[in-house]
């Protein structure tokens, strides 16, 4: 084997296995197409898991779904690097449009976040920082709004937020 290496070939070695197998090739490239795009579903439900984990008090966040995708991120993120340390063309295209089909797929089939925006709201307004100038004004908003929409409901008028 010569030890320059094309980027436009098909030789596939990574560590130490080497092949020249044009349909091993094609199998491997599938293969790392599917991979990106489930790391890209991957790494979405991760960073979904630790916004709804952060929205909850430490002692009731679920960790070890958390701590056992991340290796898992961690896993494909080396096989990803080694890949691409291949020098070959065929996996740096196809990483290429497995991340752009990924992106896609992911947005759109992700499940929404579980947090619900109200429970976020209640849990801000019970633990606020009153010396937040910011934090102070947002709050007499929303103090407002419900003061108004309080005497519309009462009033039996249309509710207008």
């Amino acid at each position: 084997m010569s030890t320059n290496k094309s980027l436009f070939n098909t030789e596939i070695k990574i560590l130490n296995w080497n092949c020249n197998q044009v349909s091993i090739y094609l199998v491997v490239l599938v293969l790392f197409f599917v991979l990106i795009v489930g790391r890209h579903k991957l790494n979405t439900t991760i960073h979904q898991q630790h916004r709804e984990a952060l929205a909850l008090i430490p002692k009731k966040r679920h960790l070890t779904s958390i701590i056992c995708l991340s290796v898992v991120h961690t896993i494909l993120h080396v096989v990803f690097v080694l890949f691409i340390s291949s020098n070959n063309l065929g996996f740096i295209i196809v990483s290429i449009f497995a991340h752009a089909v990924g992106v896609y797929f992911v947005f759109r089939y992700q499940i929404k976040d579980q947090k619900h925006p109200i429970h976020s709201l209640a849990n801000a307004l019970r633990n606020y920082d009153r010396k937040d100038k910011q934090t102070m004004e947002d709050i007499n908003i929303i103090r407002q709004l419900l003061d108004k929409n309080d005497k519309i409901i009462n009033n039996e008028k249309p509710l207008n937020l």
